[in-house]
């Protein structure tokens, strides 16, 4: 193999060959570095091998045909199970079933070989797993069983399978759902459904089932309590079950926590708070109770990461913009309504009697007017009757709410005097209107008979009303003229 200094000093010769005499030197020179590798792997295996005879003389090695020493590569069972379902390969997956093979083994995201088979659709493999006692209702770390998996992915004959053999059609994954919540295709629905109906689960065994882990988790948390005992211990990661509770969305657990005295800044070991865990798994409601309840929206992991940093869902990335914009605009009216009440205190401190004589002479003008005018309405219009009763406050007894407590029968005879009295009432209004409407006629003809012009007092009015709301803003324009210097 030739050394630095070689090829180096053979640059310029390179640079005057053709391209296809450049490749053949190439291979000449790979080759030649193949060689020596070779030479250099056979000369370290001796010496291994000497030195085991050295420590160990009674030791023997095993050697291949080529002279190398045998190296024996061995995995452990779950690799090889799952390599081999990853291929479909029946006969060595039985092989390993036999040989005593957990047929649950799973990888690191949870996954089994039941869930590659009904990712893949390969029944025979099912079949043979099942036979060797595998979980039908194993989880990955998602909580979902192979029949979730079956279902998304619309295989009707697998999850018939599943069923037959005992699956829980009820199982709830992390995210709360249920096969047949996640099923899109129709066929593989319709059989999930005619499944759960004749097996009998009705709406109110599925709503049970979704709360069996709240509620299993909200008993351990009151016996905790009645027990004396802390509620806000940590886990190995330092979450609390706040954390825990946030991220499955358990409201009455987190309200439950809360109350207790709960803390909602409370961290884990990644400095990730309850509302994280909210805004990570996209938990709307438990993301308002958190907040309600003091957390900020503000706050950064250990790697520096902000709720809205790791959320990933756009409906909660704009409900998160949304409460920190009701939060600025409520901290910021809060500010502005101090500051305009601190002004007015100033303000009518130094000039108290200028306000009072602005408003007496605002009032004078403004019931002068009204006065006038209610005065003009009364000496033309006499109304006929007077709705004293309009204005009597109502007394609130016992027989005032009998209504609430009435019988079928004589609400139905209740209802049918109010709507009689009502259609009184309207006969009695309308009745009403034609008089008034009668009077203001023939009062018109009277002024017209005696030759009166209409027109003049309705044209000094327009020019009385013309000339008080020139006056009151007027008045209005000087105060506030005054307000600014003072």
């Amino acid at each position: 193999m030739a050394t630095h200094a070689e090829l180096m000093n053979e640059l310029p010769l390179l640079e005057r060959m053709s391209t296809a005499e450049r490749m053949r030197l190439a291979k000449k020179r790979r080759a030649q570095q193949l060689r020596k590798y070779q030479q250099l792997d056979a000369k370290r295996e001796k010496e291994q091998q000497l030195l085991q005879q050295q420590n160990n003389p009674t030791a023997t090695t095993t050697t291949t045909t080529t002279g190398n020493i045998d190296k024996n590569v061995s995995f452990v069972p779950s690799v090889v199970l799952l390599e081999a379902g990853s291929r479909n390969d029946v006969e060595e997956v039985e092989q390993l079933l036999k040989s005593g093979v957990n047929p649950d083994l799973r990888n690191d995201d949870g996954l089994s070989v039941l869930h590659q088979c009904c990712i893949e659709n390969w029944k025979d493999l099912l079949s043979l797993l099942l036979d060797g006692g595998a979980d039908p209702d194993v989880m990955d770390n998602e909580g979902w069983t192979p029949l979730h998996t079956a279902a998304t992915c619309g295989r009707v004959q697998i999850c018939k399978i599943l069923i037959d053999r005992g699956a829980d059609l009820l199982a709830v994954n992390a995210d709360g759902n249920m096969a047949y919540d996640i099923c899109q295709d129709q066929a593989t629905l319709d059989f999930i459904e005619q499944q759960m109906a004749e097996k009998g689960i009705t709406q109110t065994t599925i709503n049970e089932r979704r709360t069996l882990k709240e509620k299993t988790f909200l008993k351990d948390l009151e016996e905790i309590f009645n027990s004396g005992g802390d509620l806000h211990y940590k886990g190995q990661k330092g979450e609390t079950p706040l954390h825990i509770a946030a991220s499955n969305g358990y409201l009455s657990v987190a309200k439950f926590l809360l109350e207790g005295g709960a803390d909602v800044m409370a961290t884990d070991d990644d400095l990730w708070q309850p509302i994280h865990c909210a805004t990570c798994w996209d938990q709307p409601q438990m993301l308002e109770l958190l907040v309600e309840h003091g957390a900020s929206l503000d706050v950064k992991t250990k790697n520096g990461e902000t709720p809205l940093d790791i959320c990933e869902d756009l409906e909660m990335r704009q409900r998160i913009l949304q409460l920190q914009k009701d939060k600025k605009l409520k901290s910021s009216t809060g500010k502005g309504a101090q500051t305009t009440n601190f002004c007015k205190t100033v303000a009518n401190q130094g000039r108290r009697g200028s306000i009072t004589n602005t408003r007496r002479f605002f009032f004078f003008f403004f019931f002068f007017n009204a006065n006038t005018h209610t005065n003009r309405y009364n000496n033309t219009h006499t109304p006929t009757h007077t709705h004293t009763t309009a204005h009597t406050p109502t007394t609130h007894t016992q027989s005032t709410h009998t209504t609430a407590h009435t019988p079928t029968h004589a609400r139905s005879n209740t209802t049918l005097q109010t709507r009689n009295s009502a259609s009184v009432r309207r006969s009695s209004t309308s009745q009403k209107k034609s008089l008034a409407l009668k009077e203001a006629k023939e009062e018109a003809m009277r002024l017209k008979m005696e030759g009166k012009n209409i027109d003049g007092p309705i044209k000094d009015e327009v020019v009385r009303a013309m000339v008080v709301v020139v006056v009151v803003v007027t008045v209005f324009l000087i105060a506030l003229l005054l307000k600014m210097i003072w």
